[in-house]
């Protein structure tokens, strides 16, 4: 991506996924959006090696839900 260094580091971040092929969320970028960490940051704050506790609190979030479900039929 070209470097602006103007830009914040959000505005960067913005930026790059604009640029980037359009994909399917991950579960753990889904996670994120819904304020869950990704994997590794789950661990140290679930105490937990797998994702199973973040994965529960996704599943309590409506909107996850449904971009989970809808993601899946494709």
């Amino acid at each position: 991506a070209p470097v602006f260094p103007q830009l914040s580091r959000k505005q960067k971040r913005v930026l790059d996924e604009g640029m980037k092929e359009p994909k399917e969320p991950s579960i753990s970028e889904l996670a994120a959006k819904c304020g869950i960490k990704p994997k590794e940051m789950a661990q140290e704050e679930f105490g937990s090696e797998n994702f199973s506790t973040a994965w529960k609190i996704l599943k309590n979030c409506e909107e996850c839900r449904i971009a989970y479900r809808l993601r899946k039929k494709k």
